[in-house]
């Protein structure tokens, strides 16, 4: 599992888990070049837990369904 930062609006930004073993393999392998300014279009989960009477929101990228690098 890795983790990513995702900028949810221009002041707010959360971090996900990328549970994606396929495209993870494919960063690692360098097959996939993931950096700055990448855009990915993702089927995401959103898990909320409620921890010391708070909600607690956590997201997961299940599958990464498009990459597209910041030159495109």
């Amino acid at each position: 599992m890795s983790f990513c930062h995702l900028p949810a609006s221009e002041q707010t930004s959360v971090f996900a888990s990328i549970s994606d073993q396929q495209f993870l393999q494919a960063v690692d392998s360098g097959k996939e070049r993931f950096g700055k300014g990448d855009v990915l279009v993702v089927e995401l989960e959103t898990i909320q837990v409620l921890k010391d009477r708070k909600i607690q929101t956590l997201w997961d990228i299940r599958k990464v369904v498009e990459h597209k690098t910041s030159v495109e």
